[in-house]
């Protein structure tokens, strides 16, 4: 029976094998300490199951201020929830959870959440009492159709003859309407400073259920990520309007396939107008770079999703699912935080992007 206890200093070094062995990656330990210890909202919560002084097991929270209605809150988004294949399907999983919530709890964290893959959602709901809020729609701008048709044909000179045919369709049904205005002045973000802090202030008050945009969240998140390099643009009149953040990576599809993809990270705008020129600017930078797609985060109730639609965005079959659990009895959390409506939600919040 593996011994279930809380993160010791030192673990890292262990934690990191298991998280590499079990998901075939190459993390670090510099990578690590970013993402779970150097975190403005504070230390992640870790639990850890070990056997044998071999460890076998964990479940993590990663503490996040979050708006909820006028108030901020901390929430805890789990991540990096693992457990040795010798050591499965034996309710390690649930021990772990209830022990980082025991915790979290200690710690001042109101609730729990995630943005679980498909296999594990069904768990979350039904053994641990998680409350599904939304499954926030995936909207893409296709850029080149060539690549999407040979998905389903090996033949690449069939696939551009088919590929230019559906572009052609596609400019007709769905044209992009976007134009640069040249009303703003764009230019790319290294270091969010004070002007940011400045934005979110007024933004806050627009929106109800949300995670801090504040300069050092983002610096964090964004500018400090050991292994992604993001682009930034922001939009000035005068002051700081809006800022949007874009990844381009290489992607499987289907298993095999690789395509260059792009993704819209996060935006946040003061002012209308300036939505439409920072997605502009967007579709300028994604061309120029040459992805296949484009993907965004949009909820049905964004401020953004007419905006999304005139760029050419469509609607997938694909969604996030986003779902959340109370923790600590001693918070007071409004009836709102259930409502799908009342959230805004974008890849940012998530540590998969």
């Amino acid at each position: 029976m593996a011994n279930i206890r809380n993160y010791k200093p030192n673990d890292e070094k262990k934690i990191v094998e298991l998280f590499n062995d079990i998901f075939q990656q190459n993390r670090s330990i510099e990578q690590w300490k970013w993402q779970f210890r150097d975190n403005p909202a504070g230390n992640a919560i870790i639990a850890l199951a070990e056997d044998a002084d071999e460890l076998i097991g964990q479940c993590t929270l990663i503490p996040s201020r979050i708006v909820i209605g006028q108030r901020e809150l901390l929430g805890g988004q789990s991540v990096d929830a693992m457990t040795h294949k010798d050591y499965r399907r034996k309710g390690y999983f649930e021990k772990l959870s209830l022990l980082s919530y025991c915790i979290g709890k200690e710690q001042g964290i109101a609730f729990r959440y995630s943005f679980p893959s498909p296999p594990t959602l069904d768990g979350l709901l039904s053994k641990m009492g998680g409350t599904l809020i939304c499954k926030t729609p995936v909207y893409i701008q296709i850029h080149k159709v060539a690549s999407f048709v040979n998905l389903f044909c090996n033949n690449m000179k069939v696939s551009n003859i088919v590929g230019a045919l559906i572009e052609k369709a596609l400019i007709m049904i769905k044209p992009n309407n976007l134009k640069r205005t040249n009303m703003y002045t764009i230019s790319q973000v290294r270091y969010f400073d004070e002007e940011f802090d400045n934005l979110w202030d007024r933004h806050k008050v627009k929106c109800e259920n949300l995670t801090v945009r504040s300069g050092e969240f983002l610096n964090w998140r964004i500018a400090n990520h050991p292994c992604v390099t993001y682009k930034t643009f922001k939009a000035v009149k005068g002051a700081l309007l809006g800022y949007i953040i874009l990844k381009i990576e290489t992607k499987k599809v289907r298993g095999k396939y690789l395509l260059k993809v792009g993704t819209i990270i996060d935006m946040i705008t003061s002012e209308d107008g300036v939505a439409e020129e920072l997605l502009a600017v967007a579709t300028e930078h994604f061309t120029f770079e040459g992805v296949d797609f484009v993907s965004a985060w949009v909820t049905d109730n964004s401020f953004y999703k007419n905006t999304f639609k005139k760029a050419a965005y469509f609607r997938t079959n694909s969604s996030i699912p986003f779902v959340l659990k109370k923790i600590n009895n001693g918070i007071f959390l409004p009836a709102d935080i259930y409502k799908k409506e009342k959230w805004y939600l974008m890849p940012i919040e998530s540590d998969s992007y």
